[in-house]
């Protein structure tokens, strides 16, 4: 009897898998190299590509306080840029599985930064003692599970308080809501390649997502911007998403400068990472570029970029008319069209 115990296999160390040998290559009964299982942290993110990469500074301290084993549930619409971060150990996309999962496994701590309901309900659900971060009650509105996440729920309620009196970014109020402080700690975005930057490279990044199309600059604005850095000595390329394919080659042909297809998410951030400056509006390509360390000029006037977590890299054009976070205004494009192409050139020429 005593032989057919120590022969079972051992589903409570930290390297058994089950369906396939572990990656020590040993069987259990005939391996000296037991880990038990350690910390375990579930983090809860939906949303747009450029909110979840802002959140991956939490990551680094997440492994510093000690979990090794750090599960990610996203949706769809942020699992291509999150697969750059190199400490998430289990990137899952909301759905059947992680509903599975989340019914199944228990965490340390539930960290819970979307407030999405469906998200919300999720970390209602999880199994862990210690949950951080925002819930659903049964009547279905969101709640705060500690203390620490109360100010960021107040924001998505308190207007005056979002857009005139908040100053937090938002990297620091998902550590406020995780129960830290925050220290500087970086965007998580790997590049498997290296990349030589060229100063006089500046990216023009046009795409500014469906949602918000009100955040966009009007296209005489970069047209003239591009043609204005071509005369200052710069080389101005083009950018943008699949959104964006016949408006990137149409601004080409007025400006006479060049564009970059669009391509797979790598090859952007690659273009970005190589690039002297990036000159974008409130997106994903504003945090990308921050995340590969290149100098970033935002233009904005919905959204406010009080939140945005510069690292002394970048800076916002402001309109006069912002913030409102209107996605739809009878005031645009005039209102972003306050931001002049002179005064982009000028901070351009500064940095």
């Amino acid at each position: 009897m005593k032989k057919d115990i120590d022969n079972r296999p051992r589903s409570d160390c930290f390297h058994f898998r089950g369906e396939v040998p572990c990656i020590k290559k040993k069987v259990c009964w005939e391996c000296n190299e037991f880990e038990e299982i350690p910390k375990r942290a579930l983090v809860i993110k939906f949303g747009a590509a450029g909110d979840a990469l802002r959140t991956t500074p939490i990551l680094s301290r997440l492994r510093r306080d000690g979990f090794k084993d750090i599960t990610w549930i996203c949706d769809e619409a942020s699992r291509e840029v999150l697969s750059f971060a190199k400490n998430i150990d289990k990137l899952v996309v909301f759905g059947t599985d992680a509903l599975l999962k989340v019914a199944v496994e228990k965490y340390d701590a539930v960290f819970s930064f979307d407030k999405n309901l469906s998200a919300a309900a999720l970390a209602v659900v999880a199994k862990s003692e210690d949950k951080r971060g925002f819930g659903a009650t049964e009547s279905g509105k969101l709640f705060e599970f500690n203390e620490e996440s109360l100010y960021a729920l107040k924001l998505g309620i308190d207007n005056n308080l979002k857009f005139k009196q908040n100053i937090k970014s938002v990297p620091e109020l998902i550590f406020e809501m995780a129960g830290y402080k925050y220290n500087g700690e970086e965007y998580e975005f790997e590049l498997k390649s290296k990349i030589r930057r060229k100063k006089n490279v500046v990216a023009l990044n046009i795409g500014v997502g469906k949602r918000w199309p009100t955040k966009s600059w009007p296209d005489d604005c970069w047209v003239k911007l591009a043609v204005l850095l071509k005369k200052s000595g710069f080389k101005p390329v083009f950018v943008g998403g699949e959104a964006e394919r016949s408006l990137l080659s149409n601004y080409s042909a007025r400006a006479e400068v060049e564009f970059l297809p669009p391509s797979e998410l790598h090859i952007f951030a690659e273009a970005l990472a190589a690039a002297g400056t990036v000159v974008t509006c409130d997106s994903l390509a504003l945090h990308i570029a921050l995340a590969v360390k290149t100098r970033v000029i935002g233009l904005f006037c919905s959204t406010c970029s009080n939140e945005i977590e510069w690292f002394n890299r970048g800076e916002a054009l402001i309109s006069k008319k912002g913030p409102c976070y209107d996605s739809h205004c009878c005031n645009w494009p005039d209102c972003m069209r306050s931001i002049s192409p002179e005064s982009v050139l000028k901070k351009i020429m500064k940095s």
